[in-house]
């Protein structure tokens, strides 16, 4: 969890995604609990992408793996069409990754 803590808070540092705007005057990009991991982001198509990328980089240094089938992405404020952009990034990249793509 050490290692994807820093790699969260370096990929925030360069706008690999931005902090959640109740969240930015805290820095908090996330918090961890046991097996269980909550980042904070804006609500944005990039956001996402970003953040998949970090938990993947993070997997090569650990060997511990993203459990898409336990996974949900919580999604405020955005417009329908940036949510459908959403859902289809996040279906795509959850294919892949069951797919081992």
């Amino acid at each position: 969890m050490n290692v994807l803590s820093r790699l969260l808070k370096g990929a925030v540092k360069h706008g690999v995604f931005k902090y959640h705007p109740k969240c930015l005057r805290l820095q908090l990009s996330h918090l961890s609990f046991a097996n269980d991991l909550l980042v904070f982001a804006k609500s944005n198509a990039n956001s996402v992408v970003g953040i998949w990328c970090i938990l993947k980089e993070s997997y090569q240094f650990s060997g511990v793996q993203l459990n898409a089938s336990k996974s949900e992405l919580f999604v405020v404020g955005v417009s329908k069409e940036e949510l459908e952009i959403m859902k289809s990034i996040t279906s795509s990249i959850l294919l892949n990754y069951l797919c081992g793509i």
